[in-house]
């Protein structure tokens, strides 16, 4: 089955919190079907701890936005880590409409499915909801297709996603963060392991800086390159084989943080010359062995 293409679907769903107004939430799912056509019934699997859950069964309402092969920035932006917190606003820079009782429904999707909850079970590590569907649209532009993928490996559809457009040199500069580096190099490393991961690495940051080098400030350096490969390779090896990049960032939260290589290393060293050509050992802390 796991080399059937299927649809990149992102749920959406909204709810009324008093002190904050309007919640929405969503998150790009991996497993969505169609169960009945009568009365028109859908299923969709999320990850148990996602913020998204809590807004679902309060509104009972959701949205299955199936996104068109031009919204790869919508793909990897509601793939992003899992978030705790309620008021963070996930659409300030995603152009959307408000559907059904004010379901968020985003513009320019393949097809989206307003639905109501008719149940949900656990199931695992994942809540496992079926909807009714109480409207339906489906783009009428010939050039709008809908964006398919294959899952060429046990990664997870956020990781398909994104590290196709890695792999492309097609992530858009502004999500190329530091997050975006550490998911790279981990679904390298867990999937190859740290000595075949390294020259992919090297080899994609360097053409996606090249694509990107009227916007490049810092560019590329391989002391930083190999300490994250070196740190993130033994943070793997610390956690249970088939953890995700979620499980990896929540046991390691003190990488996402940006004064974490100034802990091993000085300015004045990262800033040399040298640095960015060749490994320079760090000089404060040595490297965990």
């Amino acid at each position: 089955m796991r080399v059937l293409p299927q649809p990149v679907v992102v749920v959406t769903s909204s709810m009324t919190e008093p002190a904050l107004g309007t919640v929405r939430k969503g998150v790009t799912c991996s497993s969505f079907t169609s169960l009945t056509l009568e009365p028109p019934t859908v299923l969709i699997s999320i990850y148990s701890q996602n913020i998204i859950n809590k807004v679902i069964e309060n509104s009972q309402l959701f949205a299955v936005n199936l996104l068109s092969d031009k919204q790869l920035k919508e793909g990897m932006h509601f793939a992003k880590a899992l978030s705790s917190s309620l008021s963070e606003d996930q659409f300030s820079e995603i152009k959307y409409t408000s559907g059904y009782e004010g379901l968020p429904v985003l513009e320019g999707a393949a097809g989206k499915l307003q639905c109501r909850v008719s149940s949900v079970d656990t199931v695992g590590d994942h809540k496992v909801w079926h909807g009714t569907v109480i409207e339906a649209d489906v783009a009428t532009d010939a050039t709008i297709n809908p964006m398919l993928y294959y899952q060429r490996s046990f990664r997870s559809i956020g990781d398909e996603i994104f590290m196709q457009a890695f792999e492309n040199a097609s992530v858009p500069f502004a999500d190329w963060t530091h997050e975006a580096h550490l998911r790279m190099a981990w679904n390298y490393i867990t999937k190859h392991g740290k000595d075949m991961a390294t020259p992919l690495i090297k080899t994609g940051i360097q053409k996606f800086n090249e694509k990107n080098k009227h916007k490049i400030t810092y560019g590329y350096s391989e002391t930083v390159t190999k300490f994250y490969i070196h740190i993130i390779s033994k943070a793997i090896s610390h956690l249970p084989v088939g953890h995700t990049f979620e499980d990896f960032l929540i046991s390691n939260k003190e990488l996402t943080e940006s004064a974490y290589l100034s802990t091993y290393y000085s300015e004045h060293v990262l800033n040399d010359p040298i640095s960015k050509l060749t490994f320079i050992k760090p000089d404060k802390i040595s490297l965990p062995s």
